[in-house]
């Protein structure tokens, strides 16, 4: 796995782990607009983020030990890759490819009376901000010709799973990582995709090894 890349978590609309349903429609939606696109050039009149209209924010991937001060324990370890990447089916890309801006940092949002409405309003500044320390943004669009690989939150994916026993598991985990190369070649993308944690190459011998090492 390549680790000098820039990362998109997709968007799992509010899931706190990977949802099948969401994320595969979502990555559908990308690879035929073969691009990753801001809020404003996707037809959406509104946001909430630190991204704004205009902006796509990224995770730099070897700044995910990166935190900033100031966040409350019971939040756990926050940045951009903690929060979308180890959770959602994330979009890879060659850092020497893009030209990204690094935000300013500023200090955690969830301390603000009204985080979302503060959060916004950053949003729209001409600088860029965020409270994430690991946080990169692309202005308007990220091309998918770019892209380096794809990463699979297989925690995530087990963990309201109803596959018990371990061949169960490893015939879910299968069939889904097999659903995304369907997608990828319909799309016309041959890229990899690895296990964001531990950083295999999903195919078959690595599928069950990774599942049998689960607890």
């Amino acid at each position: 796995m390549n680790e000098k890349v820039y990362m998109h978590g997709i968007n799992n609309y509010g899931f706190r782990d990977y949802n099948p349903k969401v994320q595969l429609k979502v990555l559908a939606k990308i690879l035929k607009s073969g691009a990753l696109l801001s809020v404003r050039n996707q037809g959406i009149s509104y946001s909430t983020n630190f991204s704004g209209f205009d902006y796509i924010s990224l995770c730099d991937y070897e700044k995910r030990n990166c935190f900033i001060e100031g966040v409350p324990s019971d939040i756990g370890k926050y940045n951009s890759y903690y929060q979308y990447i180890v959770h959602n089916l994330s979009l890879s890309f060659s850092k020497d490819k893009l030209d990204v801006i690094n935000p300013i940092l500023i200090d955690y949002i969830g301390n603000s009376d009204r985080p979302y409405v503060k959060m916004k309003e950053y949003g729209l500044k001409e600088e860029r901000y965020s409270d994430l320390a690991d946080e990169v943004q692309v202005k308007d669009r990220v091309p998918l010709e770019y892209l380096e690989q794809i990463t699979f939150p297989t925690i995530a994916f087990f963990r309201d799973s109803m596959c018990f026993t371990p061949s169960s598991r490893i015939k879910a985990l299968t069939k889904e990582i097999k659903k995304i190369e369907d997608i990828l070649k319909e799309y016309y993308y041959n890229v990899p995709i690895y296990d964001i944690e531990t950083k295999q190459l999903m195919n078959e011998e690595n599928i069950e090894k990774l599942v049998l090492s689960i607890k």
